[in-house]
């Protein structure tokens, strides 16, 4: 499941909590407990995570899709900074969701590194 840090990135605010209900493909955010919760469909926050890893200093693309038993996402990046032309990371998982969300974790966790 996403990360709570992520998760903050990609709505671009902070929040109290969140909870994923399986049944329903909800991710339920308390943004303050005086409010009301927010909640967002799993597969258009999937879409959200895309968008986010597309605006980090333009070099990340995320790619993904299904393969036989699973799902895979490909994270495509180029740092300049760094003086190579491109790379690639690869993740699975059971779903489109999850695998999307693993990828941005690993962009979260390694575009600073210079």
């Amino acid at each position: 499941m996403i990360r709570k840090k992520l998760l903050s990135e990609v709505l671009g605010h902070e929040f109290d909590s969140f909870t994923y209900n399986k049944e329903s493909s909800d991710i339920r955010i308390v943004v303050d407990n005086n409010y009301s919760p927010i909640y967002i469909n799993i597969y258009e926050l999937a879409h959200k995570c895309k968008e986010w890893a597309l605006n980090q200093d333009n070099c990340f693309s995320i790619v993904s899709g299904k393969v036989p038993n699973n799902y895979f996402c490909v994270v495509q990046y180029s740092f300049q900074w760094l003086g190579k032309d491109g790379y690639e990371e690869y993740f699975t998982e059971d779903t489109e969701p999850e695998a999307i969300f693993k990828a941005c974790q690993w962009i979260l966790d390694n575009k600073d590194k210079a």
